[in-house]
């Protein structure tokens, strides 16, 4: 999987060339309806981003999405355009839920960017061990995994590590997928300091 490096040149001109870059500009008014500062664009009844795609989707590719509840909305509107969206994985759907109104693939929510980090580095690096200790006790019989959503009722250690384990699994697809989608949930964090590890809250 490529990632794009650029040089602290690359980034400033990047950021120079772009004609929505800027914030504000004093001469600029803010009642210019085809200003391209973020000032004028804000006040638009419908605010567009303006965005330069760099690459396009091929109907072969396979795709995996990771992060808030709008990865799962973006996962079914891939599926339902019969995209191979790996992260869908059918395994999730025989987890029982809490309530009707989520699914069993709402417990991979992730919110913010460590855990969506956490949950990369379990499922890719062998030398990254999932912290069994960060597993919180409910009462002396159900337990908690604060890195995923609580979708799913309550259960004992050995139902919880095997959900952790199914999560990881699904995650290791993401090595076959061309395409990674991330959406973010919070900007906030916690950190489990007994575990030293953030947690997906």
């Amino acid at each position: 999987m490529s990632i794009y490096v650029a040089s602290a040149a690359e980034a400033r001109a990047n950021f120079k060339q772009g004609p929505y870059s800027r914030w504000f500009h004093k001469e600029a008014r803010a009642d210019q309806a085809d200003g391209n500062f973020a000032f004028q664009r804000l006040r638009h009844p419908l605010f567009q981003p303006a965005i330069t795609p760099r690459f396009q989707m091929k109907r072969e590719d396979k795709l995996f999405a990771i992060g808030s509840c709008f990865a799962r909305g973006i996962e079914k509107a891939l599926v339902g355009r019969k995209m191979e969206v790996l992260s869908a994985a059918p395994e999730f759907a025989s987890l029982q839920t809490a309530n009707k109104e989520v699914t069993g693939l709402g417990f991979t929510n992730k919110y913010n960017t460590f855990s969506i980090f956490n949950e990369l580095r379990w499922a890719l690096d062998p030398a990254a061990k999932f912290p069994r200790d960060s597993i919180a006790k409910i009462d002396d019989e159900l337990c908690c995994d604060p890195h995923t959503n609580p979708t799913l009722r309550p259960a004992g250690f050995e139902e919880t590590l095997r959900r952790r384990g199914m999560i990881q699994m699904v995650t290791r697809r993401v090595a076959q997928c061309r395409v990674v989608i991330i959406t973010l949930g919070l900007v906030e964090a916690w950190r489990d300091k007994s575990a030293d590890t953030f947690i997906n809250a």
